[in-house]
């Protein structure tokens, strides 16, 4: 080592050190921001969960939702997301039924000591499989249904005779599905998903009100980076007998009410045509996923060797 000049070579052992004990702050500081952010998200929950401890609504939202888009929207959430499909394909599935109070979300959890018990489904599970499907491949198989029942599903039982009980409940849903399925409404309009298929809000609207009047709301997922709609969801109202009812009074996720002199209850935005993806769409996304991941890989590799060398590099140097 070069000891010409002892006072260049504290202050650069000096500025090492300080660089170390800043990497060290900063991903200490990080944990605690990830902690903080897991610790308010629980708190969150539980205050929502203790909000809705009434637990009393108004009317049913039969919720089903579009396998393709659901899938794209759980494959963007995280790397090597993959999905479970129905076998029959291009097939709307159910989501859940809600039972809910104008103006607001909820009740939810109504009685956390009722927990979810698949044998009591024994006998449709099977038909849940298909048409109650959990699209998050690699989580359980009746996670869904879990969650459908303890959120939901406990205070339907509550309030409403036919749906009581588990088997009633998810019996119920598959019903609903029998009755009012979208796949059949929007195809008897001529209304078919594609690859690269659009429609106007309209045109939806149109073909399901035939047989739904108004009683509905039609739910678009919109993808952040290309800013396209995505049709999303259907939901349905119903009464406490289990008759179609207006929508008018629900809220949209987002826990905004819509506007009220709108004719059509939707997220949609209303000058934006709305894309209907089918399976071969999500193939072609399963695709480019995995190539935009393998290429990050690449990346990945080549930076850490780059920043290495870096390392190297600076080490050579504060030594000499």
């Amino acid at each position: 080592m070069n000891m010409e000049n002892p006072k260049r070579w504290w202050y650069m052992t000096f500025l090492f050190l300080l660089l170390v004990i800043t990497i060290c702050i900063l991903k200490i500081s990080d944990c605690s921001r990830k902690n903080l952010e897991r610790k308010m998200l629980v708190e969150r929950q539980l205050a929502l969960r203790n909000l809705h401890k009434d637990t009393n609504f108004d009317i049913l939202i039969f919720t089903q939702h579009w396998p393709y888009t659901v899938c794209a929207q759980w494959m963007e959430s995280k790397s090597g997301h993959e999905c479970m499909l129905p076998k029959a394909k291009n097939s709307w599935t159910i989501h859940g039924i809600w039972p809910t109070k104008y103006h607001t979300i909820g009740p939810l959890f109504c009685n956390e000591t009722w927990k979810f018990d698949m044998n009591t489904i024994a006998s449709i599970e099977s038909e849940m499989s298909e048409k109650w499907i959990n699209i998050e491949k690699g989580t359980p198989l009746d996670g869904l249904w879990s969650h459908e029942w303890e959120k939901h599903g406990t205070c339907a039982a509550e309030h409403i005779p036919q749906l009581n009980s588990e088997i009633k409940y998810f019996q119920q849903g598959l019903d609903f599905l029998d009755r009012f399925s979208i796949t059949k409404l929007l195809m008897s309009s001529y209304i078919k998903p594609g690859l690269d298929v659009t429609y106007k809000l309209e045109e939806i609207h149109s073909a399901l009100s035939a047989s739904l009047d108004d009683n509905f709301a039609i739910v678009c997922e919109r993808d952040k980076k290309s800013k396209r709609e995505y049709l999303f969801e259907i939901r349905i109202c119903f009464d406490l007998e289990l008759n179609l009812h207006s929508c008018d009074g629900i809220v949209m996720d987002e826990g905004e009410d819509p506007d009220p002199e709108d004719e059509i209850i939707t997220n949609c935005q209303k000058n934006q045509e709305i894309a209907y993806p089918s399976s071969a769409w999500v193939m072609q996304r399963q695709w480019m996923k995995r190539n935009e991941e393998r290429r990050f890989v690449d990346k990945s590799w080549m930076k850490h060797v780059v920043n290495s060398y870096k390392l190297v590099r600076f080490l050579q140097w504060v030594t000499l």
